[in-house]
This record gives structure tokens, C-alpha cells and sequence, in this order.
């Protein structure tokens, strides 16, 4: 049985507050109810708090009610109350549109964010212009400027690779660059259409069931490019 110390007319009472009141009398925490005698202080107990499944606190809270008397004792109990519209905006992980694109902002770099590692900024970065034409290389559609973009990676790693090859280079190079450039793609088009249906909205509870939509669009793409923990 779970107890709390409130005031005598039901309100809030903390323990520093009745040792502040009796400065002559001692009090073990938390006190009893006989040592309460003469004071304005009152032992209620708190009744099990209601546990919600995943399901019912996305519309559901549970409320703590005031103590009341029931049979000369104090009770504290709890009520399954429905949310209220201020309630649900107010877990909204965004206060307006702005911050709502910004979080999708926010995903795209998360989305993208196991294809970059293990490689630095500027790695990643020259992947729009190096893969493509590492990828033309492979297919024989590779212009004269993509050539000399791939020669030029052959030629500074000669030093530590002598020997390597232009093919070798471009299948190097594709093999992290595309399924990159594939996501890059993904993001930047899912991006910009998430922004508009945002734009498009009246009210904040609108945004949730768009941005579910693009993530679980997102998932798909992420299983179907075989990024780290896609579809676990």
C-alpha cells in the first residue's frame, strides 16, 4: 500500500513543510498517521495507478484525481481520462511547420547517415560527381571529363595501390558512391514532397499520418538498398 503526506484539507503538503509547521516535534519520513496528531497533516493512500498499453495511450492519459475522503480516510485515486486536443498537439515533436520540415530535414541525414560512415565529409561529398562517372565508366558511356576524374584517382593511388586500373577504380568508387547516390535521390524527392503535403495542412494534427507515410516509404527503400538495420 502506497502512501502520501497531504494537508488537511487535501492539498499538497511536503514533509519539509510540516517540520517547518513543528519545529518542536520530530517526524520520521514518512510520518505516521498517529504522529500526525495535532497537525495539519494527513496520511492518504494512493491507489494502483492504471497501466495503458501502447495502443490506448496514443489516445488515452491518466489522470491523477485529488484526495478525497472515503470512510474518515484519505484516498488518492487515478482516472482513465481520453486526451484532449491540446494534448495531443502539445506531443507533437514540433510546435509548427517550420520545425516539422525541419525534423524531416533531421531524418534525411539519419536516413543517410550508415552510407556515410567510415568515409570523411569530403569523401562523401565527391561522390555526385565521382560516381556517376565511375558508374558511366562501367557501362562504356563515360565522357572524356568523367575519364580524367577517374584518371586523376588512379594516378594519386598509384603510391599505395601501383598498378591500379581505372575499371578497378570505378567499381571501388560505384560500389559505395551508387547505392549512396540512390538514397540521396530517395531523400531529396521524399523531402520535397513531404514539405509540400506540409505546406498543404491546416492543422498540426494533420502532419503525423504524412510524415508515417514517408517513413514507412523510407523503411522499404532502406530494406530494399540493404542499409545496416533495415527490416530488423
Amino acid at each position: 500500500m502506497k502512501l502520501r503526506l497531504i494537508r488537511d484539507d487535501g492539498g499538497p503538503y511536503s514533509f519539509r513543510q510540516l517540520k517547518a509547521d513543528n519545529p518542536r516535534r520530530s517526524f520520521r519520513n514518512p510520518p505516521t498517521a498517529q504522529s500526525l496528531e495535532g497537525t495539519r497533516g494527513r496520511m492518504a493512500t494512493v491507489n494502483d495507478r492504471p497501466v495503458l498499453t501502447e495502443e490506448q495511450r496514443k489516445t488515452q492519459k491518466v489522470v491523477e484525481l485529488p484526495p478525497v475522503q472515503s470512510g474518515g480516510e484519505w484516498v488518492i485515486a487515478y482516472e482513465v481520462q481520453d486526451k484532449t486536443p491540446e494534448d495531443l498537439l502539445a506531443e507533437l515533436p514540433y510546435s509548427d511547420k517550420a520545425s516539422a520540415k525541419a525534423s524531416v530535414l533531421e531524418w534525411a541525414d539519419t536516413f543517410l547517415a550508415p552510407l556515410e560512415a567510415g568515409y570523411s565529409k569530403k569523401e562523401v561529398q565527391s561522390w555526385p560527381v565521382k560516381g556517376p562517372a565511375a558508374i558511366n565508366h562501367l557501362d562504356g558511356s563515360a565522357t572524356a571529363a568523367e575519364t580524367m576524374i577517374l584518371q586523376a584517382e588512379v594516378d594519386a593511388l598509384q603510391v599505395v595501390s601501383p598498378g591500379i586500373t581505372v575499371a578497378e577504380v570505378a567499381g571501388i568508387i560505384a560500389a559505395k558512391a551508387g547505392p549512396y547516390l540512390q538514397a540521396l535521390a530517395f531523400t531529396s524527392a521524399l523531402r520535397q514532397i513531404v514539405n509540400a503535403q506540409i505546406d498543404a495542412t491546416t492543422e498540426l494534427a494533420e502532419i503525423p499520418p504524412i510524415l508515417d507515410a514517408a517513413i514507412a516509404a523510407a523503411t522499404a527503400k532502406a530494406v530494399e538498398l540493404g542499409l545496416p538495420g533495415a527490416g530488423a
